[in-house]
């Protein structure tokens, strides 16, 4: 089949996935071209996934106009027609499921491509301004996935749609093997950061007010009244100041290395003894089973996707969100009592390798498009429902 993968050019779980995606099929024989702003850097990385260009049209928590989709709605209708697309799978319900559905209309109804979307988390507690013509791009999708059971669960209740199919993220073999560098340098100026013994705690993410990052940095002081330890913040985002601002109030600005934005993960992981992930919500976890992979254990909240994926007292421990104190004596106990700690490590990797590995997740993405499954939808004349605010 002839593939196009729609996402995001920027660092993040969607992405990852997509591209990660995009290279399996490959392997499996597909021709596969990945639409995005921007490569993705971990695409340069997996030779044979052709590159398009297309619009930027916002994001579900920053989203575009109208004229932005449309934009892009064309950009794929030409992708579709020069390169004779079969299927375009759209990443992200909004902006690229309205786009790829509205580009599907402009196109004889001999050319026109499956449609799949895949729900990732943010697209389904979108803007409420994009909510109509978010519920209209699924409801005219061919085949709807959501990455776990909760956010399928809540794009029913949002939306109105039927449960989508649950299919979940798989791990990419290369994070099964991180690079361990002593000294590690970071991608923000800094020359490097120098261990010397102390243990290492981990946070990853796009350091949004969800992902909850500045109580890592509560975490890290209350740990470390019982253990030396060191926290690596490895991300950008709106939250960043605020982490920086937490460290200096709590005494902890010299045991906060911030690493900024990376695709390099696993070099982190290879130095750190556990993963903190303490969001006030996440669709599935992408770097908990980066972590899992790579045999770090993980502490994090009790919530959406992780409920499922971080088995607790097996790979981890999951508290209620915001409860530091509580996160903080799981991280400790896992710090002082290191065979605790390797026995999670190695059920983590255990879980990773049989329940996530590849050939069933693209072997389940392949089915659907390999069979419409449902009646095909169109939205013949379809209006963009983006209010005039955002126009």
């Amino acid at each position: 089949m002839r593939i196009g993968i729609l996402c995001f050019g920027t660092i993040g779980g969607s992405t990852t996935v997509a591209t990660s995606l995009a290279s399996h099929l490959v392997a499996a024989g597909h021709t596969v071209f990945l639409l995005a702003p921007a490569m993705p850097e971990r695409l340069a990385s997996h030779s044979g996934v052709f590159f398009r260009a297309v619009p930027y049209a916002g994001n579900p928590l920053q989203p575009g106009t109208a004229a932005q989709v449309q934009r892009l709605a064309r950009a794929i209708a030409m992708v579709v027609r020069e390169d004779d697309l079969d299927v375009v799978h759209a990443h992200y319900a909004y902006p690229h499921a309205v786009a790829a559905v509205a580009a599907r209309e402009m196109l004889p109804t001999t050319a026109r491509p499956m449609v799949i979307t895949t729900l990732h988390g943010s697209d389904v507690t979108a803007d409420p301004r994009v909510a109509a013509a978010t519920s209209a791009a699924l409801i005219a999708s061919d085949q709807v996935s959501a990455v776990s059971a909760s956010l399928a669960r809540a794009a029913v209740e949002v939306f109105g749609i039927e449960r989508p199919l649950v299919i979940p993220n798989c791990i990419d073999p290369v994070t099964l093997d991180p690079l361990p560098l002593n000294p590690l340098p970071l991608p923000d100026g800094d020359p490097h950061i120098q261990f010397h013994g102390e243990r290492v705690l981990l946070h990853v993410s796009t350091l949004r007010p969800v992902k909850r990052a500045v109580d890592c940095v509560g975490i890290l002081a209350r740990v470390n009244q019982r253990v030396t330890c060191r926290l690596l913040v490895v991300g950008d985002g709106p939250d960043a100041d605020a982490v920086r601002a937490e460290a200096d109030r709590l005494g902890m600005a010299d045991r906060v290395s911030m690493v900024g934005a990376t695709t390099d993960v696993g070099h982190y992981l290879a130095q750190s003894d556990l993963l903190l992930l303490p969001s006030a919500s996440e669709a599935f976890g992408m770097v908990a089973l980066e972590a899992m992979a790579a045999g770090v254990p993980v502490v994090g909240s009790r919530v959406g996707g992780l409920i499922i994926l971080v088995q607790e007292g097996v790979c981890g421990r999951l508290l209620p969100v915001g409860d530091l104190d509580g996160m903080a004596a799981a991280a400790g106990a896992l710090l002082l009592t290191p065979n605790l700690a390797a026995a999670y490590g190695e059920a983590g990797r255990r879980i990773a390798r049989e329940r996530y590995a590849p050939a069933e997740v693209v072997a389940a993405y392949v089915g659907l498009y390999s069979s419409k499954g449902l009646t095909s939808h169109t939205l013949l004349g379809m209006q963009l429902q983006i209010p005039a605010s955002l126009r």
